[in-house]
């Protein structure tokens, strides 16, 4: 959905040019109208989040949004969006749906709440996933150990995996299953900085990114 020539010597998603274009076209589809039945969907639009999904809607009824991802197989990855505002209800949405399963066949349940909790919207759709980039397996082994403290809520991040994935980090959650590859420019990532809701990290040997939540 996004016209962008990925084609041409030296091309880098991490070029302010190429994203500054990217939301260009992205703020022309916004000017159409989108409600919660029928979402601006974009898989990975900026190149930064191989399976990531950005959506966009407005309604007339302020809510906060979550999502329930089922895949068969796999367990369900559930998540409430970040709306950007204090109490974190809003009428317009923008979001980066994360936790699909590549290469699979994904339900997404989307649910809006009003300021009380109580559910005013529903919906569900599918989606086919995209493969990863890398060819990195989509579950990963897992090993008990002997801990007894029980795991927090992963997302868990991979830092410098090894060479034959250079220009990848993955995040897997707690049941082995890979739920995110961010393609980067032959680098490794080793280190992440947050700052106010962004993240800082290297993407090659010279350059480091600031990525917000979208």
């Amino acid at each position: 959905m996004i016209d962008i020539d990925t084609e041409t010597d030296g091309f880098t998603y991490y070029d302010l040019d190429v994203q500054e274009e990217i939301q260009s076209q992205i703020d022309a589809f916004k000017s159409e109208t989108h409600t919660m039945e029928d979402p601006l969907l974009i898989f990975d639009p900026y190149g930064t989040y191989t399976t990531s999904l950005y959506i966009w809607f407005e309604e007339e009824e302020a809510s906060v949004l979550s999502y329930t991802i089922q895949c068969e197989g796999y367990e369900n990855f559930s998540r409430t969006l970040y709306s950007g505002s204090e109490d974190n209800i809003s009428t317009a949405h923008e979001h980066q749906l994360i936790g699909l399963v590549p290469g699979e066949t994904n339900t997404i349940t989307l649910s809006a709440a009003n300021s009380n909790g109580t559910l005013i919207e529903q919906v569900e759709f599918e989606v086919e996933a995209p493969q990863l980039r890398s060819g990195y397996p989509t579950q990963i082994e897992k090993t008990d150990g002997e801990s007894d403290q029980s795991l927090g809520d992963g997302l868990y991040m991979t830092f410098g995996l090894n060479y034959s994935y250079d220009g990848y980090s993955f995040l897997i959650d707690n049941d082995g299953t890979v739920r995110g590859e961010l393609p980067l420019d032959g680098d490794m990532i080793e280190n992440v900085m947050l700052f106010n809701d962004t993240m800082f990290y290297s993407v090659n040997l010279s350059k480091a990114v600031r990525v917000d939540r979208l």
